[in-house]
């Protein structure tokens, strides 16, 4: 790519310019304005960094790509809303109703347990937006950066495929035991209907028998209170025959003699006989109320079977309704954690840049500029993109600085440009990059000053500028 991203056609005199004016503003100086001193420029030169591209989906006249720094300076980093784990396991042939409804919540409190997963991935570029404005070629020489490429853009993108997979094999796992789940809660559904089957049943024996005792018993007591009537009535009526003659020969003698005695006899007499009627009914009263409060109590004996019977079986029917519900529960987080590990690979997806069949599985050289000032001090300059802020209206010239039309293209240029400056003292490019020492040569510094040229008559640069190369 060239090291001015945004100028087409590329334009060499316009880079050159701008990486001089770029070197030129990192010196140094000493002393008072308009007497400073700047110190010497002692090497620039052109360098290139390699990033490849991989392919990640292919599509209809390109691919969708990932971006790779093979030598390991960059580092992709991804966060997954949740980590790929499967379920815990636990065995449940075994497992009765209530160890399989403890399981179930167990799982359902994982399903649910979801941390972001941050995942590093040495060589990814994570930043498409900003290094899609880098992918561009380039012809022009510049120094190889030669740095050692541990990494290759195959086994990034087998990385990342391999997480994927974890995220693939998690979600079979949870999957393959709600299957498990189902089944097992078919099972025990199978059992507790077989149970509840069986107890009604059960109870429906020990009704008929139920039935049975109380009405016999029911029978036996009707005919003894029938038979405490009967006799009640036999010594009502032996009783009331004697009063009733005792009666008949007071009134026979009251008509005879007319006494008063006689009179006071048959109204003692009569009130005996309404006694003895009135204790009858009293007897038979009681005995009729004895008879409905047994038939009462034993038909109580039936109403409370009956009352338990319905609690027995409707407790069966209340612990298959709990073990369906914990189960659609259970599914429900599993669906929970399903859909969120289906969204994982879109975190990669979002990573790729659309490329042209041309750019898939291909290398882009990154353009930066070098500088060695005095002190063997280095600073590297990232790819540029033209910038219409703080052109213009300065006090440059006063304050020795030069503003020119230029900003860093991406903050992954930045970041590279940082590792590459403190990875050149002392390396092998150091060398490579004092001998193509740019400023060595008169055609770099022409291609500099028309460079300028045009940016003053494109009206980037003020034409009071003109001779900011003169020293050179």
């Amino acid at each position: 790519m060239p090291f001015i991203v945004d100028i087409y056609p590329a334009s060499f005199k316009v880079e050159a310019a701008a990486a001089l004016g770029l070197a030129i503003n990192e010196r140094k100086s000493r002393g008072f304005p308009g007497r400073r001193q700047h110190e010497e420029i002692e090497t620039l030169a052109r360098l290139s960094l390699p990033l490849y591209t991989a392919t990640w989906e292919s599509g209809p006249g390109g691919c969708q790509g990932l971006v790779v720094d093979p030598q390991g300076l960059l580092t992709g980093r991804l966060e997954f809303d949740l980590s790929p784990v499967g379920p815990t396991r636990e065995s449940l042939n075994e497992m009765g109703e209530e160890s399989f409804l403890t399981y179930c919540q167990q799982l359902i409190d994982q399903a649910y347990e979801v941390y972001p997963e941050m995942v590093e991935v040495p060589g990814l570029v994570s930043e498409p937006e900003e290094v899609k404005p880098l992918l561009k070629e380039d012809q022009e020489p510049a120094v190889d950066a030669g740095l050692e490429q541990p990494l290759t853009p195959d086994q990034v993108v087998e990385d990342l495929k391999q997480k994927l997979q974890d995220y693939h094999d998690g979600a079979e796992s949870w999957k393959r035991l709600r299957q498990e789940l189902l089944a097992h809660r078919d099972r025990l559904t199978q059992n507790l209907n077989k149970e509840a089957t069986e107890a009604r049943e059960a109870s429906d024996e020990a009704l008929d028998e139920l039935q049975q005792e109380v009405g016999s018993a029911i029978a036996v007591r009707r005919q003894e209170i029938e038979d405490a009537r009967e006799e009640a009535r036999r010594e009502h009526r032996k009783h009331k025959e004697i009063l009733e003659q005792e009666l008949k020969r007071f009134k026979k003698e009251y008509q005879q003699s007319g006494e008063e005695f006689w009179r006071d006899k048959i109204k003692d007499e009569e009130e005996r006989l309404a006694q003895y009627d009135q204790k009858l009914n009293e007897t038979l009263s009681q005995l009729d109320e004895e008879e409905r409060k047994f038939t009462r109590s034993q038909e109580k004996r039936i109403n409370d079977f009956h009352e338990e019977r319905k609690k027995r079986l409707d407790e069966f029917e209340q612990r298959l309704q709990r073990l369906n519900k914990v189960m659609a529960e259970t599914e429900k987080s599993i669906e929970f954690r399903l859909e969120r590990f289906a969204r994982q690979p879109k975190k990669v997806a979002d990573l790729t840049v659309n490329l042209l069949e041309e750019q898939c599985e291909t290398s882009f050289p990154l353009i930066f500029y070098a500088a060695l000032y005095p002190g063997g001090r280095w600073q590297v300059f990232p790819p540029q993109q033209l910038s219409q802020q703080g052109i213009k209206g300065k006090f440059t010239r006063f304050i020795g600085v030069t503003n020119l039309p230029f900003r860093s293209a991406s903050r992954l240029g930045e970041e590279l440009a940082e590792k590459l400056q403190s990875t050149i003292p002392g390396h092998t490019l150091e060398k490579h990059l004092k001998e193509s020492n740019l400023l060595s040569s008169s055609d770099f510094v022409k291609e500099a000053k028309a460079g300028l040229s045009q940016l003053i008559d494109r009206k980037e640069v003020d034409a009071k500028h003109s001779g900011m190369f003169d020293e050179f």
